[in-house]
C-alpha cells in the first residue's frame, strides 16, 4: 500500500507537531545512518499519515514506513478468511499531535481524515488487482494490492483430519485435537 496526492482538507493547517517533526526528520533522515528495521521505522515516521484498513468488521492501524505527508509508503500485507462478500475501506488520517508514549498510536478524537477509498473485491473467482485508487473522500490515490483466492469447494469432513488426542470430554460429544491430513 501507498499513497499519492494526499493533502489536507482545505483550510486546515498542518498540526505545530508534525510541522516541528518534519522539520526536525528532515535534517536527521540527511545524516542518519540507523538501522531500517521495519519496526523502527514504523515508531519513527508517527508524523506521517496512518492507515485504517478495514474489512469484514476488523480493523488494523498502519503506520507509514516512509516517503511524506503527500505521499507515504505503508508497505503491509494483511490476509483476511473470507466468508461473504464484504466492502474494503482504507482511511488515511494524520495525527493532530505527537504520540504521548512510545507506541502509541490510536486513532485520537483531533486526528485529520486526509482520504479514504472505499471498494469492493470480485469474490467469484480468483483475482489479482494491483492498481492505483482515487479518494472518494478528501484528495489522492492509494495504490493497493488486492487478491482473492477461493478455497476448496469440497466439504470438511472427519476424513480430512488426522485425531491426535481426546482434550475434552462431555455430555454431548468429545472435543478432539486433530491436524489436517494431506
Amino acid at each position: 500500500m501507498q499513497g499519492r496526492g494526499l493533502s489536507l482538507p482545505a483550510g486546515t493547517v498542518l498540526p505545530d507537531a508534525i510541522q516541528r517533526a518534519l522539520a526536525k526528520n528532515t535534517h536527521a533522515h540527511t545524516n542518519s545512518t540507523r538501522s531500517t528495521r521495519e519496526s523502527i521505522s514504523r515508531k519513527r515516521n508517527w508524523w506521517l499519515p496512518y492507515v485504517v484498513l478495514e474489512f469484514d468488521k476488523n480493523e488494523i492501524l498502519i503506520d507509514a514506513l516512509g516517503g511524506d505527508v503527500a505521499s507515504p509508503i505503508w508497505a503491509y500485507r494483511a490476509h483476511f478468511d473470507v466468508c461473504r462478500q464484504s466492502d474494503i475501506s482504507v482511511s488515511a488520517y494524520l495525527r493532530s499531535d505527537a504520540p504521548a508514549h512510545a507506541g502509541a498510536g490510536e486513532l485520537g478524537n483531533k486526528d485529520i481524515l486526509v482520504a479514504r477509498v472505499d471498494l469492493t473485491p470480485v469474490l467469484d473467482a480468483p483475482w489479482n488487482n494491483d492498481r492505483w485508487y482515487t479518494a472518494t473522500a478528501g484528495t489522492g490515490e492509494f495504490r493497493l494490492v488486492v487478491q482473492f483466492r477461493p478455497s476448496n469447494n469440497e466439504p470438511l469432513t472427519i476424513e480430512a483430519f488426522d485425531l491426535l488426542k481426546v482434550i475434552g470430554k462431555g455430555s454431548f460429544g468429545k472435543v478432539m485435537q486433530v491436524c489436517i491430513s494431506y
